[in-house]
C-alpha cells in the first residue's frame, strides 16, 4: 500500500499578494467602482459591480495565526501524555496521543478563527451602511476573504470556520451577519492538480438568508467563473473538487542549512512511509548503535565520515517520517535485545554493545 501523498506543491520566492489582484479584477472583468472614493473606506465596502447590483467587501488574512496554535498547544505541554519527539510535529499526530485530544482540536480551531469574527462583524456594518443608501432595492453583498499565504487556513477547515459564524443567532430568528449573502474565500497557498494543471481553491460559504432568494446564487456562480477565467484557467464547478485534495503548497527558501535541505529531501521523497513501525524502530536503533559509535568518548570503533553522515541524514529522515505519522520513536524504551540485534546488522563487536550498555561510554561534550 502506498502511503505517499498523491502529489505535493512548492514554490520558491515571496508569494504575489492576492488582495491587489481582486481589486484589478473587480475592476477589469466585474465592471467594478471602488466605493472608497465616495467618503470614509472605513464605513463603506470596497466595490460596487454590476452596475450597482453587487457590492464587495474585500477583507485579508494578513496576521499569522502560529503565535495563538503555540499559546494553546502550551498549555498542554504538561499533559503526561504528551509525546516525546524530535523536530516538529503536526497537530493531528499529536493530538492523538492525548486523551482530550478533539478537545484541543477545537481550542485551536477557536484561535484560528478570531480574525474571520472580527473581519465579518466590521463587513456586516459597512454592508448595512450601503443597504440603507442603495438605489436598488435589489443586490448582492458579498465578503472576500483573501488568505496571504498562511498554511494554516486551509479550505476544508476554513469553510468550517465560517460556516458557524455565518450561522450565529439563526436559530433565534435574529441573524447576526443578515446583510452578508454570501463570503467566497481565496488562497494560493493550497492547490490540487486537475487535468494536469495547477489549480487553486475558490470556496463559497452562503450567508444565513441567501436561500431565500436563489436568483442570487447564479451572481456568485458569475464571480468564481469570471476570477477563474480571469486568471487563466477553465471555470469548474463546485461539485467537481473534494476538500481533502487540496494540499499546501511549501516555501522553498533560497537558502538552507544542512538539516533543512534533508528533511526537504525527505518531504520531497518519503520513501519510509510504507514501512511499519517496527521496521522504523529496528531503523531507530541502528542509528543509536551507530551514533554512539560516532560521538560517544573511548569507544574502540569509530565509523568513517562518510557513514556519519549518512547517519545524520537518516535520522533527519525517521523523525521526519516519525512526525508525519504521530510515531513517538524518541519515548520507545530502549530495549538490549534490540540493540544487540541492531549491532549484529551492522557488524559490530558484541562486547562493544554490552559495554555501551553497561555505560561504559559517555557522550561527548558537543552531542
Amino acid at each position: 500500500m502506498d502511503n505517499r501523498p498523491e502529489y505535493r506543491f512548492e514554490r520558491t520566492g515571496d508569494a504575489e499578494p492576492i488582495t491587489p489582484r481582486i481589486e484589478r479584477f473587480l475592476e477589469t472583468a466585474m465592471g467594478g467602482k471602488s466605493l472608497d472614493l465616495d467618503g470614509d473606506k472605513y464605513t463603506r465596502p470596497d466595490f460596487e459591480c454590476l452596475r450597482g447590483l453587487l457590492v464587495v467587501e474585500i477583507k485579508t488574512l494578513e496576521g499569522d495565526p502560529q503565535p495563538r496554535l503555540d499559546a494553546e498547544m502550551n498549555e498542554k505541554r504538561n499533559d503526561p501524555n504528551w509525546p516525546l519527539f524530535f523536530g516538529k510535529w503536526p497537530l493531528q499526530s499529536i493530538v492523538k496521543h492525548l486523551p482530550d485530544g478533539d478537545e484541543l482540536t477545537n481550542q485551536m480551531v477557536e484561535r484560528l478563527g478570531k480574525p474571520f469574527g472580527r473581519h465579518l462583524q466590521k463587513a456586516n456594518k459597512q454592508l448595512a451602511a450601503h443597504d440603507d443608501r442603495r438605489v436598488r432595492t435589489n443586490g448582492v453583498n458579498v465578503v472576500i476573504l483573501v488568505n496571504e499565504d498562511h498554511a494554516q487556513y486551509d479550505p476544508e477547515v476554513t469553510s468550517q470556520l465560517l460556516l458557524r459564524e455565518l450561522a450565529r443567532g439563526v436559530k433565534t430568528g435574529d441573524p447576526k451577519y443578515r446583510h452578508i449573502d454570501a463570503v467566497i474565500y481565496i488562497s494560493e497557498r493550497h492547490a490540487a492538480m486537475h487535468e494536469g494543471r495547477v489549480t487553486f481553491p475558490i470556496v463559497e460559504v452562503d450567508g444565513p438568508e441567501l436561500h431565500l432568494y436563489p436568483w442570487k446564487q447564479a451572481v456568485l456562480d458569475l464571480i468564481a467563473a469570471r476570477w477563474s477565467t480571469w486568471n487563466g484557467f477553465e471555470p469548474k464547478g463546485s461539485t467537481e473538487f473534494e476538500d481533502n485534495k487540496f494540499v499546501e503548497i511549501e516555501p522553498v527558501p533560497e537558502r538552507m542549512r544542512a538539516h533543512e535541505r534533508w528533511r526537504l529531501d525527505y518531504r520531497r521523497n518519503p520513501y519510509m512511509a510504507d514501512w511499519s513501525e517496527g521496521r522504523l524502530l529496528a531503523k531507530w536503533d541502528e542509528l543509536y548503535v551507530l551514533g554512539v559509535a560516532a560521538f560517544y568518548k573511548n569507544t574502540p570503533i569509530k565509523p568513517p565520515d562518510l557513514i556519519i553522515r549518512s547517519m545524520m541524514v537518516e535520522m533527519t529522515h525517521i523523525t521526519e517520517e516519525a512526525a508525519r505519522r504521530g510515531y513517538p520513536l524518541a519515548s520507545a524504551p530502549q530495549d538490549n535485545q534490540r540493540i544487540h540485534a541492531a549491532a549484529r546488522r551492522l557488524g559490530a563487536d558484541p562486547s562493544v554493545i554490552d559495554d555501551l550498555l553497561a555505560g561504559k561510554y559517555v557522550p561527548t561534550a558537543d552531542t
